[in-house]
């Protein structure tokens, strides 16, 4: 068997142009403008950083995986959250109110946060705090101090 190797750069750039050009047709062909290709498509095997346009977020994903339907892992819920993710999470919910002092590691995992309001500081879970309304379990508790304070001097 005889293999033959072409040094020829010009074919080569026109080679991968042609892959670059054949991956954003597939993509918007599939989805139309919903996703744009971000990353430089080197191969099958190499993932290529994609946009989704709905959500704006950016993600890394194989080619072929993307073609066989596997999507925004954000809207799919699949993305794993760090630790800022999910304080600007808690951000966008409650403003400056709360504040997280722990590491995010996932939902069901305690972290510690501060309620800035009363200036506690307390244990929840993620998924109870974002999902199920529940906060800070000392704030009822602030404003019957200071009501006892002020009955006492008088």
């Amino acid at each position: 068997m005889i293999l033959c190797v072409v040094n020829d750069a010009p074919s080569v750039l026109i080679a991968e142009k042609r892959r670059l050009m054949i991956s954003k047709k597939e993509i918007f062909d599939l989805v139309q403008d919903e996703y744009s290709l971000i990353g430089e498509y080197q191969s099958t095997n190499k993932p290529v950083l994609i946009k989704h346009n709905i959500c704006q977020k950016e993600f890394s994903m194989r080619r072929t995986n993307f073609l066989k339907g596997n999507w925004c892992p954000y809207c799919a819920k699949k993305h794993k959250k760090n630790t800022k993710e999910f304080k600007d999470e808690v951000f966008t919910l409650v403003g400056d109110e709360y504040f997280v002092l722990s590491e995010y590691k996932r939902t069901l995992e305690s972290v510690i946060f501060r309620h800035n309001i009363c200036n506690s500081q307390f244990k929840m879970r993620p998924n109870d705090f974002l999902n199920s309304g529940q906060r800070c379990p000392y704030a009822h508790i602030a404003p019957l101090q200071k009501v006892k304070k002020l009955l006492d001097i008088f």
